[in-house]
């Protein structure tokens, strides 16, 4: 069902401000639980009246329908008000981590999950009524039987070589940018951002020279990501970033018939096609590198070399001879972010390391 025009007005009313402005979040709350399109919609609306109200009802009542979507992304959301100045809001929020851990079928992140109902049960525990001791044994019955993930670690020979760790599986510090459609959950990044420049994923330093590696699983059919490489920020790394290199599980049914060679896994995206591998079924982990020296490019999947161009040459150094036919103005660039360019969900990506081959070539 489709959200109503008038929902939207009641939002932008509150956003506006003024004594008005939690009577119309409060109804917002309602018309959103009753005709929202879908879970996300949902989360994101509410997310916004937490952050815009100053009534602690009115937090009260989002944290009650945010609740009741047994969702990842809720729990994160919830706890966040665990530490809120009102008690009301304190315990809204407990009762929101708890109902959702309770329920929720996807994974949440062990230190989120494990931080959260600590929070909550201290909470249970000091307010002390009937059926607080109740909330705190299910607490503990859950706590017990969550485990940590693993680290990723450098291998020796990658320490000797002075390659850095951009992602071991505890948090995202050494990135920006979309964190919303990146999430950590128990030692991968977990990927539901959609198409866009604002669905990226940014290295906080920016490269030239490198050799960058990690591993990627497929969740569902159809997954479509890539790596941008020397690539602006919220830009189409494909054509303003020196190229977008493919993240695609090619042989899925929806891309039969249609699908170009440039556009399979590991391609050059419009410039270079891949050799065609054949993925690992879903839930299985493989491993890529990714090297790039000046202008060329070198793709290795799970040990078998299925790219490796040099672009400046393929193209005749044109921006234009391209084999998609279009033009990519940053195919030269010098140096850029590395990103992962978000198609949608369905991707795990860990164990996310760098060499910085330096600024020659």
């Amino acid at each position: 069902m489709q959200i109503p025009s008038v929902t939207e007005d009641v939002l932008a009313a509150a956003r506006e401000g003024g004594k008005d402005a939690d009577k119309y979040l409060d109804r917002y709350v309602n018309l959103l639980s009753r005709f929202g399109e879908n879970d996300d919609v949902k989360r994101l609306g509410l997310a916004e009246v937490l952050s815009l109200a100053s009534d602690p009802a009115v937090k009260v009542s989002a944290l009650g329908k945010l609740g009741d979507m047994p969702l990842m992304k809720c729990f994160l959301l919830a706890g966040k008000y665990l530490d809120d100045s009102a008690e009301s809001v304190r315990f809204a929020a407990a009762d929101a981590v708890r109902k959702i851990a309770s329920q929720c079928k996807e994974e949440i992140n062990y230190d989120d999950f494990k931080g959260s109902l600590e929070k909550a049960a201290a909470l249970y525990r000091t307010r002390g009524l009937a059926d607080d001791g109740y909330a705190v044994d299910e607490i503990g019955k859950m706590l017990s039987e969550a485990k940590p993930a693993p680290r990723s670690e450098l291998t020796a020979e990658e320490k000797a070589r002075g390659f850095e760790m951009l992602f071991d599986g505890s948090d995202l510090s050494k990135w920006h940018g979309d964190k919303e459609g990146y999430t950590v959950v128990n030692g991968a990044i977990l990927v539901s951002a959609l198409y866009g420049s604002t669905g990226n994923l940014y290295t906080n330093r920016q490269y030239r020279n490198f050799v960058y590696r990690f591993e990627f699983c497929f969740l569902e059919e159809g997954v479509n990501n890539g790596v941008g490489i020397r690539t602006p920020e919220n830009v189409d790394a494909a054509y303003h970033g020196m190229c977008e290199l493919q993240i695609l599980d090619h042989d899925a049914p929806q891309y039969a018939g249609w699908l170009k060679d440039y556009q399979v896994h590991g391609s050059i995206y419009g410039i270079v096609p891949a050799k065609r591998l054949k993925h690992k079924p879903l839930g299985e982990w493989s491993t890529e590198e990714i090297i790039v020296e000046g202008d060329h490019i070198k793709v290795t999947v799970n040990g078998e070399v299925i790219t490796d161009a040099n672009v400046r040459k393929v193209t005749q150094g044109g921006r234009k001879a391209t084999i998609d036919g279009r033009e990519h103005p940053g195919l030269f660039n010098r140096k850029g972010y590395i990103s992962f360019c978000g198609h949608g969900a369905g991707l795990k990506i860990r164990n996310v390391r760098i060499l910085d081959l330096g600024e020659k070539k």
